[in-house]
């Protein structure tokens, strides 16, 4: 039996590089409004949940006084490093990464035709048993850092004591293999996936 997620089909089966899908973005409410007002940040470290929400523990552009730790409680594992100062322009941002109506898909899956111009219904044909498409009615923005040879050296040292952190916040749902260190991703207002 396959274990995948949707989330997993997604990652692997989708050209391009576009990453993860989230399925619930909103940032959870337990997060600090100053965090939540933007989402997703370059430097965040936690995990995916199998219900598609990403679970922030902790990050390393932020010091350990700064809210989003605090609320946390996660003050440990700051001592050995200074947080990475991160200047707007080490991250390039693209508007139009990807342009309005746009819609990628896997290989094996026929370009998808729309049947209705009003209520947004699609068909497409599967030529495999496993397939993903993305359709971004209003585009999307990305968000990456080309030169992140210093975050993978930091996750590389600090690896472990995440791990330590999101088992104490998560508990045993948090495997080992599963931690992510954001350092581009992709924002759309609306999208589908299939």
């Amino acid at each position: 039996m396959d274990s995948d997620s949707p989330q997993d089909v997604y990652a692997k089966c989708l050209p391009n590089n576009h990453g993860y899908p989230l399925w619930f973005p909103e940032p959870s409410s337990r997060l600090p409004s100053s965090y939540r007002q933007d989402g997703l940040q370059i430097g965040d470290v936690g995990h995916v949940s199998r219900k598609g929400t990403f679970n922030v523990l902790l990050n390393i552009c932020f010091g350990p006084n700064h809210a989003l730790h605090q609320d946390l409680g996660v003050s440990f594992g700051f001592e050995a490093f200074d947080p990475i100062k991160l200047v707007d322009r080490e991250v390039e941002v693209i508007s139009n990464a990807d342009p309005p109506g746009c819609i990628i898909t896997s290989p094996g899956i026929t370009q998808p035709s729309r049947t209705s111009q009003r209520d947004g219904h699609y068909e497409f044909a599967p030529s495999s048993a496993k397939g993903a498409i993305l359709i971004l009615p209003d585009g999307a923005t990305s968000h990456d850092l080309p030169a992140n040879e210093h975050f993978r050296k930091v996750a590389m040292e600090r690896a472990f004591d995440w791990y330590e952190i999101a088992k104490e916040l998560y508990g045993e749902s948090v495997s080992s293999d599963s931690l992510y260190l954001i350092t581009g991703f992709y924002k759309a207002r609306s999208w589908s996936l299939a």
